[in-house]
């Protein structure tokens, strides 16, 4: 999601800068093969975030509880789970009901 907002604020920031700079067939060609960098910087960005807040969450646990939305069930209480599945290993993440 933030990799596709991320092409379209570009792409929205282009279509304005470029007919106001420099309208030529090779300022669009820059902008165009710009978009791979953008797109790399975005994913590092939002890969940095996610690994601190991982790093905050298990250096200091007592700040960033876990999560309550998601708990733990046994896969026989989740439907279409086989017959087949070891049941004492094997757990299922399954969203909590809110109601």
């Amino acid at each position: 999601m933030v990799i596709v907002l991320a092409v379209i604020v570009y792409s929205l920031v282009v279509a304005v800068v470029i007919p106001l700079t420099s309208p030529s067939g090779e300022a669009l060609l820059a902008s165009a093969l710009r978009i791979p960098g953008i797109l790399l910087n975005t994913a590092i960005w939002v890969t940095a975030v996610f690994a601190a807040i991982e790093f905050f969450a298990t250096r200091y646990p007592g700040k960033c509880p876990p999560s309550t939305a998601f708990r733990r069930v046994e896969p026989e209480l989740v439907a279409g789970s086989g017959e087949d599945a070891n049941h004492r290993t094997q757990t299922a993440l399954v969203r909590a009901s809110c109601g």
